[in-house]
Parts: structure tokens; C-alpha cells; sequence
């Protein structure tokens, strides 16, 4: 980069910053946290990685200076045959530690396959940028590396399986799509070549969804281990990440069945900006219109760009569209269509985009080093969101991130903003031993063996870890099973019917959806908007209401529920034409995404 661009891309960092700093001279700021600068430690790249494609890339000029110490660590430590965790901090370049993992394992098995599971499609299609480079920088096709979520059809789901050697992909489509069908030799195939899982985020598998993840990971090491390599005692290894874990490699163990090492904050090498944390106060329920008129003056610099994390999908919007900068500023959330979605973090990552209003759904992961300014409606639902959200702001040059909040909020967990900064993250739990997620596999594994010519079969493979209390379910979960089913099982049987893996949703129990669309009948061809629970669609498009999405306002004319149909027709409107009713009210139900 030449010198000139070289201050441009700087000061593009910088000029924000110093709008939202001349605008808290008229606030009331309770606490300042700094966070101060911290210089990398580097050391040589590992000898193992300076050959084949992965030294193409390692060996050239962009790592002259070697690795950071903890990515140097977690390579070595992959090379001697680990499962591997790394649990450094946000920015520390996790992703380069499993993206040199892959390009070795490539050199080394010329038809060996790579997954990547990644926890939400926003962040498979970040991360699908940092993979083409390293792919490229390698001396590999750029076809190699394949994205592998809802938004890619199914027809062009089967080309990519066969032709791809690394695929990013999220759970559910693992859960829902690949392993849902076995029968295809394609899927067959694809899991014989499986030589290495990443799992990314690991931070996030906890609670009901770690719990099914947990199970899934298990079915997909039988999978793989049946799918015409009978004889293989472990099928792939594992690399995991995340920034904010607790006790990472007990918690990696727990959720797939096979020890881990650790590599730790201990290790981590990577450089930190100087960040600026405040708590700024606002009286209860005005947290919202202090975040508006704060987005505008950051519009006022000439250059930057800011995210503001809403724990409410329409609070998002209201928001966004409260701060009278549509070609700006872009609420974003889960619910979106895929072109949509893609629009926004296009946007985003070309600087385009000044502004983005976002749910927990931008939090995990996402690369964007031009964020120089971070703002907080109240206080994240947790310590792990806070440090995810904290971790986008700052990742190239200083940035501030402020939590606007009632003056005695962090006080009511009993600490002060710079405690709760200091503060381990919460530990996360799995349900291993709950009778029904328990049994909610067990289905779907029984169709998978099935599906891998094994049938009849009375107790789950025995080279995979079951947590206690599986065997027994699985006995009487198949169909025709020689044990009786208790009563107690009747009800989530009936959910599973005759899909068990489309029907056994890993995030939450299984629940309705709708699409949201205009048109249709005799009010012309329908397109779709986006997509609601039921649940969502109760609190957020009830029949009569404004439903607020990408910015804009949709009257809601009628649900269709029919055997043919699942939809909520809506027309769009002006905002000026939004009734008081459906105004911002940021005192809302909080809703996580």
C-alpha cells in the first residue's frame, strides 16, 4: 500500500472516533474503561508448514515475520495428531490456524475433504472471504472452497459436494441435508473423504443447541467412520475455536466425545488496539432515542463506520429507521432472504455502508476492521455477548464501545462496568443426559445406520463416546425395535413423524414457520419478504399490524394457513403512514436472535 493510501485508510479509522468523542462532552458518561495497546509476539512459522501449497502461502512475504506465538503453538500441537482448541481473543487470527490445518491436510491426501462448521450463515459468508484468499495465496483452485448453508439451493448443494475439497457449512444443513441423506452415494462419498472438522465459535454450542449439536457431532463420526472406510478408528480430527469459552477443552470433550488440548490467553501473541469502553446513562426507556441522535452525529464525520447491538428483532428496525439515514445505516437480523442478507455485509465490508444496526445475529466472528465505534442498547444478556460485540470494534486501529443504559445498571449485578469487564464468562452447559433430546436422535441416527445398510441393529456403534443413557433409548427408538416405547416418548415421537431430521430442529423444539411474502391469488404473482416463526410472526406481523423489515414498513393483510400454504401477506407502506402504534417502543420484551 502506497504511503498516501496508507494515511487515507487510517484516518478512515480515526475520524469517527473523534465525532463520538466531541459528542460526549454532552452526555453523562457513569464509568470509562481503557483498555490499553498491546505489541504481537511473533515467532518462525513450524517447519511442517513451510512445505506444499500451505508453505506457498506460509513461506510468503505476507508472514515474513512469522506466526503469532499461540498460532504457532496450535499448529505444532496439530501436527503431533491433537484435537486442538484454541480459545485466544477476538482478532487474535483463530481462522489462520485452522485455514493452515486444511491447506496441510490437502497437501498431504489429495482427496481429502474439509468441513468447517460455523454457527450462522452470517458468518459462513464472512468467513468465506478470509478462506478464498488463504485457498488462493495456497496455489489451489478458488472452486475448492464451497459455501454450504439454506440460502444454496439443492440441486446446487449435490454439484458442490462432489467438486469441493474444503466446504464451509452451519449445523443445521449438516443436521437437515447431508446426513438426512445417506442413501445418496454423493453424501457417502463425500464423508469417506472427511479428514478434518473445524468448529468454529465453539463458544456458542451450549444450552439445548450444544446439546444437539453434541449428538449430531457424534452421528456425523458414525457417519463418516461407515461411509466406506469400516476399518478407520477415528475418521477425522477437530479443531476448535472461540474467544470466549470457559474450561475449553472440558467443554470441547463433553460436546464431541474425544479429548482436547488448549491453547489458551496464555499463548495468545496477537497485537491489541487501544479501546475506549464507557457506560453512558440514559433514564429507562430512553436509551433508545440517545443511540439515534448518537448515530447521526457519527454520520456527521466523513469517514468510519459504527454497529449498534439491539437485543430485539423490531427494535433493530425501529432503530435504524429512527436515525433518518436509510442509504447509511441498515438494520440486520435473522429473518432476512439470503440476497438480502448478502447486501448488507457486502456493504459493510467495503465500507459502503456507514452504519449497521444489528440483534446478536452480527456479533460472532464478523471481519470488519473499519468499525471504529461500538454502541450497546442496555446491557448485553450475557458476559460471552458483551465480549463477542466488544470484539468487532477496534480490530485495526483504537475504537470505543459504549453500553447506554439507567446510570445503576451494571450495579444491579452487584459490580462496576470495569468488574463486569474483568469478569470470567459464563460457563456453558449441555444437557446430555435429557430423555428426549436423547431420543430425538437416536431416530435419526436409526435412519442413518439404516441408510448405511445397518438394520435392526439394538445398540448405537461403540467407537463413539454416548453419553449414559442413549443406548437404552436407542433400543427402543427405531422402528421396530424389540423394547416397548414408554408412554413419556409419545409426544416427541409425534413431532418427528416420519422426518425426524427435518422436523428435530437443533436450536429450539420444533415450532411453525411462515413466509412472509406479497401478492399472491388475485393480488398478482407473490415474492417473498422473509421468514417468521410463529411465535415471531404472534408478536411481530399479527393481522393489521406494521411489520418493520429491512428498514421498511409492511401493512399485514391476512395469514394463510392451509395445507398448501404457510404465509402472511403484507403490502408495503410509507413510514409516515406507521400509526403511533407500531412507533419505536424500545422498552419491548427482549427477544435474542
Amino acid at each position: 500500500m502506497s504511503e498516501v493510501k496508507q494515511l487515507q485508510a487510517e484516518s478512515n479509522y480515526t475520524e469517527m472516533l473523534e465525532a463520538f468523542r466531541a459528542a460526549l462532552e454532552e452526555l453523562t458518561v457513569v464509568e470509562r474503561v481503557l483498555l490499553p495497546s498491546r505489541a504481537e509476539r511473533r515467532v518462525p512459522v513450524p517447519p511442517d508448514y513451510l512445505t506444499g501449497k500451505v508453505g506457498q502461502w506460509l513461506g510468503g512475504s505476507e508472514f515474513r515475520s512469522g506466526l503469532w506465538t499461540h498460532q504457532s503453538a496450535a499448529l505444532q500441537q496439530i501436527s503431533a495428531g491433537k484435537n486442538v482448541v484454541v480459545s485466544t481473543g477476538t482478532a487474535s487470527g483463530k481462522s489462520l490456524i485452522f485455514q493452515a490445518a486444511a491447506l496441510k491436510v490437502l497437501d498431504e491426501h489429495p482427496d481429502a475433504a474439509v468441513l468447517v462448521l460455523y454457527p450462522l450463515k452470517a458468518l459462513v459468508a464472512d468467513q468465506l472471504v478470509s478462506w478464498v484468499h488463504a485457498i488462493s495465496a495456497s496455489g489451489h483452485e478458488v472452486e475448492a472452497v464451497q459455501r454450504l448453508d439454506g440460502d444454496v439451493l439443492p440441486h446446487e448443494r449435490q454439484t458442490l459436494m462432489e467438486r469441493a475439497r474444503v466446504v464451509l457449512a452451519t449445523p443445521d444443513i449438516v443436521h437437515a441435508w447431508l446426513i438426512s441423506n445417506l442413501a445418496k452415494p454423493s453424501h457417502r462419498r463425500f464423508l469417506a473423504r472427511l479428514a478434518l472438522v473445524v468448529i468454529d465459535e465453539a463458544h456458542v454450542f451450549d444450552s439445548v443447541f450444544g446439546s444437539n449439536f453434541a449428538y449430531l457431532f457424534r452421528r456425523l463420526t458414525v457417519a463418516a467412520r461407515m461411509a466406506e472406510r469400516h476399518s478407520d478408528p477415528e475418521p477425522f480430527k477437530i479443531i476448535a475455536a472461540s474467544a470466549t469459552i470457559a474450561n475449553p477443552a472440558q467443554h470441547l470433550s463433553e460436546l464431541t466425545g474425544v479429548p482436547f488440548v488448549a491453547v489458551d490467553e496464555a499463548l495468545d501473541g496477537s497485537p491489541q488496539q487501544e479501546r475506549e469502553l464507557l457506560h453512558i446513562a440514559a433514564k429507562p426507556g430512553d436509551e433508545a432515542s440517545l443511540a439515534s441522535e448518537l448515530q447521526k452525529g457519527l454520520l456527521s464525520s466523513s469517514s468510519g463506520s459504527f454497529i449498534t447491538f439491539v437485543d430485539s428483532r423490531q427494535g433493530a428496525e425501529r432503530l435504524a429507521i429512527r436515525t433518518d439515514a436509510e442509504e447509511d445505516v441498515k438494520p440486520y437480523r435473522a429473518g432476512y432472504e439470503g440476497q438480502d442478507r448478502v447486501g448488507i455485509e457486502h456493504a459493510l465490508r467495503s465500507g459502503t455502508l456507514r452504519g449497521v444496526v444489528s440483534t446478536s445475529a452480527l456479533e460472532l466472528g464478523i471481519n470488519i476492521p473499519h468499525f471504529s465505534v461500538g454502541l450497546n442498547i442496555n446491557v448485553p444478556t450475557s458476559r460471552k455477548s458483551f465480549r463477542q460485540r466488544l470484539g468487532r470494534i477496534g480490530r485495526k486501529k483504537p475504537g470505543a464501545f459504549a453500553v447506554i443504559a439507567e446510570p445503576y445498571a451494571f450495579r444491579r449485578f452487584g459490580m462496576s462496568f470495569s468488574e463486569y469487564h474483568a469478569a470470567s464468562v459464563e460457563p456453558s452447559y449441555l444437557y446430555l443426559q435429557n430423555r428426549f433430546i436423547q431420543y430425538a436422535h437416536a431416530r435419526c441416527l436409526a435412519d442413518e445406520l439404516e441408510a448405511l445398510g445397518v438394520t435392526g441393529r439394538k445398540v448405537p456403534p461403540a467407537f463413539v463416546q454416548w453419553p449414559d443413557g442413549f443406548s437404552e433409548i436407542f433400543e427402543f427408538s427405531y422402528v421396530g425395535g424389540p423394547a416397548a416405547r414408554p408412554r413419556e416418548f409419545d409426544g416427541i415421537h409425534r413431532i418427528g413423524g416420519d422426518a425426524p431430521h427435518y422436523l428435530y430442529p437443533l436450536r429450539n423444539v420444533a415450532e411453525e414457520g411462515f413466509i412472509v411474502a406479497t401478492g399472491g391469488g388475485i393480488a398478482g404473482p407473490q415474492r417473498r419478504v422473509g421468514n417468521l416463526t410463529l411465535q415471531q410472526a404472534i408478536r411481530e406481523a399479527f393481522p393489521g399490524a406494521i411489520y418493520l423489515h429491512m428498514g421498511q414498513g409492511w401493512k399485514v393483510y391476512e395469514w394463510r394457513n392451509t395445507v398448501w400454504e404457510r404465509a402472511i401477506r403484507v403490502g408495503q407502506t410509507e413510514l409516515a403512514n406507521v400509526p403511533q402504534a407500531a412507533a419505536p417502543n424500545f422498552r419491548e420484551r427482549r427477544t435474542r436472535t
